[in-house]
């Protein structure tokens, strides 16, 4: 949580659980103003981009990582999580993939 409100970063994490991510936890971090840093390494980088969706605005951010996990870190501008029907259709109109 970057964006300095309490709970926030539980409850997305609860939100995005709920729709078949993996939370490990959350924590604080300094302040970022933008809506989300989605911060990843080479081989999570499909993840990354899926996450992107759920968090429209944020903000890709490659790291040198081993693994495949995938950061999320919440910043000023963050609204909400983007509802189901609004991530089916920003993956369509993007036509990228996420697996």
């Amino acid at each position: 949580n970057g964006n300095g409100a309490t709970g926030l970063a539980a409850s997305v994490a609860t939100q995005l659980t709920s729709r078949g991510f993996v939370s490990s936890g959350t924590s604080d971090t300094s302040t970022l103003t933008g809506v989300a840093e989605i911060r990843f390494g080479k081989t999570g980088q499909s993840g990354a981009t899926l996450l992107s969706f759920y968090l429209p605005g944020s903000k890709l951010v490659s790291i040198s990582r081993p693994d495949a996990t995938v950061d999320v870190a919440l910043g000023k501008a963050f609204k909400s999580v983007a509802s189901k029907a609004a991530v089916t259709a920003a993956i369509a109109k993007a036509q990228k993939p996420c697996t």
